[in-house]
């Protein structure tokens, strides 16, 4: 009988004892890994699938407003036609982009609205940037949970922190 062979230890502790316990626990190590790996893959792959969902969006323009003057009160044709096109790039689940430009002597804004197939699902998403002289340039990107035409507008609802968003037709 040999003398040198060492006994296992039934708790899984000593020499080899990390090694025992990855074998019996294999399973378990291997399902935290893959979770840990997809959570990870998400949330560095939204830019990446964003861009390839969104790589062939039909641009349905916008409308440019100027604050000093309001131009069209009873809705700008620009942006009636901006709003029909993206409203129907949407019930059928195509990629489509609809923009918002706004200017004031202190700065301006450009609100991008996005709509794209999103693995059999249309999704919603807005872009705000916001640019001023004396803060610089500030970005928001949120994900709208649906869309509401109305007299006003297009009222883009729960994007993010944000209650509702408003493509509006009067400038």
């Amino acid at each position: 009988m040999r003398t040198d062979i060492q006994k296992r230890n039934s708790s899984g502790r000593g020499k080899n004892g990390f090694c025992l316990w990855l074998r019996r626990h294999r399973w378990v190590v291997l399902t935290m890994s893959l979770v840990i790996t997809l959570v990870l893959l998400g949330i560095m792959a939204r830019p990446a699938y964003f861009t390839i969902t969104h790589a062939h969006a039909l641009n349905c323009g916008g409308p440019e407003q100027l604050e000093v003057a309001r131009l069209y009160p009873k809705g700008d044709p620009t942006a009636i036609k901006a709003a029909t096109c993206f409203v129907q790039a949407h019930q059928h689940c195509r990629a489509a982009t609809m923009f918002m430009l706004s200017t004031d002597p202190s700065g301006g804004s450009k609100q991008t609205f996005y709509t794209a197939n999103n693995l059999g699902s249309c999704s919603l998403s807005t872009e705000i940037r916001v640019s001023s002289v004396a803060r610089g340039t500030t970005v928001r990107l949120l994900d709208c949970m649906s869309l509401l035409r109305k007299t006003d507008g297009l009222h883009f609802l729960n994007c993010g922190d944000v209650k509702d968003e408003v493509f509006s037709y009067a400038f």
